[in-house]
């Protein structure tokens, strides 16, 4: 684990959002089960690399070089 995987967030967020975006656009109904997934990914993402996070903190290992 590294804090460069906080890196993945920011993508997926974008895509996210974008995908909102463009639902509201076009009033496309496909675009809701698109954002609905890409939320789900987005949190799983989130949570998995927040987890690590905390975990690498707890463990003092994320303070060595």
């Amino acid at each position: 684990y590294a804090l460069s995987w906080w890196s993945l967030t920011f993508p997926t967020g974008a895509l996210t959002v974008a995908t909102g975006n463009l639902g509201k656009l076009y009033d496309l109904f496909m675009f809701d089960f698109l954002l609905v997934g890409f939320i789900v990914i987005m949190l799983g993402i989130w949570v998995a690399v927040a987890s690590r996070t905390l975990k690498a903190v707890i463990d003092k290992t994320i303070f060595e070089p």
